[in-house]
């Protein structure tokens, strides 16, 4: 918790029933935002780091894999970085309920 307060994502309540909340309305949390927080870099390969900018590795240059590590990197990016809080919440919701539902159904 300390990482996401550190950036702003969460804030502490003090008192009885105190805790974390949330900083903002999950709507204005992005994914990538989170796990940047959590993880650091959250890249796929050596080469590439948030968003495509080069990290260490010697055989940037040579490398013939490094432009599909960069478009890979790139299309996560875009997700994680398009993906609110509250879209993962509501999508959540829904597949636990078609869950529920398809339960209910092999019960019958």
């Amino acid at each position: 918790m300390s990482l996401l307060k550190k950036c702003s994502l969460v804030e502490s309540v003090r008192g009885a029933n105190g805790g974390y909340m949330l900083s903002c309305s999950p709507d204005n949390i992005y994914i990538g935002d989170i796990l940047f927080a959590l993880e650091g870099n959250t890249s796929i390969a050596d080469c590439v780091g948030r968003s495509g900018e080069t990290n260490e590795c010697r055989n940037t240059t040579s490398c013939s894999l490094r432009p599909l590590w960069v478009r890979l990197q790139s299309s996560i990016d875009e997700v994680l970085n398009k993906t609110t809080l509250a879209d993962v919440l509501i999508e959540g919701s829904a597949s636990n309920d078609s869950e529920a539902k398809e339960n209910d159904e092999s019960l019958s």
